[in-house]
Order: C-alpha cells, then sequence, then structure tokens
C-alpha cells in the first residue's frame, strides 16, 4: 500500500529533507521512487487537495515504463557517470505535463529514480540546466541514503 501523502513530504532528514530542497531550488515537484515504483519522498505538492496529491501518486509512471525508459535511452548496463536524464509523459494532465527523470544507481543496479514534475503551463522544452542539476543531483543523495539501508 502507497505511503499516506500527509506523511510522505513532511519527512524531515534524509530524503524528505533533500526533496524539499530541490522543489524550492528548481520551483518544481520533486518525487522520490524506489525501483519498484513506490515513493518514498515528495515535496512541492502542498498546494493540491489531497485527492489531487492521490491522483498524482496514482498517475507516476510504473516500473515498467520506467525500465523500458532507462533501457531505450542508456542501454542495459548505465553507469553512474553518464548524464542520466530524460523527459518522460505524465497521465495525470490536470497540473503537469510531464516529469524530468533521473535513475537511482547503487553498485551499478537501478534502486529507484529522482522524478521532478512539470507544470502545464508552456510547451515541452529541454531539460534545463537547473532541472538537470535537481534531477542528478536528487538521484546522487537517493543513491548515497539507499547504499547505507
Amino acid at each position: 500500500m502507497r505511503e499516506s501523502t500527509k506523511t510522505m513530504g513532511k519527512k524531515k532528514g534524509g530524503l524528505g529533507m533533500m526533496a524539499e530542497l530541490l522543489s524550492r531550488f528548481c520551483e518544481q515537484p520533486v518525487l522520490f521512487l524506489k525501483e519498484e515504483g513506490k515513493p518514498k519522498a515528495t515535496a512541492g505538492l502542498e498546494a493540491l487537495t489531497e485527492n489531487h496529491k492521490r491522483r498524482v501518486l496514482e498517475s507516476l509512471p510504473s516500473r515498467t515504463t520506467l525500465r523500458s525508459w532507462l533501457a531505450a535511452r542508456m542501454g542495459p548496463a548505465p553507469t553512474e557517470s553518464e548524464d542520466l536524464t530524460g523527459i518522460l509523459p505524465f497521465d495525470g494532465k490536470q497540473h503537469f505535463r510531464e516529469m524530468v527523470v533521473s535513475p537511482v544507481i547503487v553498485a551499478e543496479q537501478i534502486e529507484g529514480y529522482c522524478l521532478l514534475l512539470r507544470s502545464n503551463s508552456g510547451e515541452s522544452e529541454e531539460i534545463s540546466t537547473v532541472e538537470r542539476l535537481a534531477a542528478l543531483q536528487g538521484a546522487g543523495a537517493a543513491a548515497l541514503a539507499w547504499s547505507r539501508e
């Protein structure tokens, strides 16, 4: 079962704090997902109603979608030294149109993903420097945190 949207983003320290810092930095919602697709921390969704937050979480890409994107983009064995960012469409089109994604790699294994949600206000564009930095730094922070688990 997915963790409550009320408690997920409010975790202080660890990934909860990192999600909040990244969200403020890039001015976009940030989510950390474990490899199986379960959200571990979120930030930047506070202005949404609980029902809308739930719909956003239910609209996140599946494990298969994320794995397929990674395999198509990076090949079968991505490494931590590659620029592993990309854009995926977002199914729940009410507030967000797409997401910037970067995999969390621990010991050459995919352990999860860092997602930055893009709002519907504007057209698709290339990943900005701020988005790239936020996604890569988030993925690196999550890798460090999850390597200690």
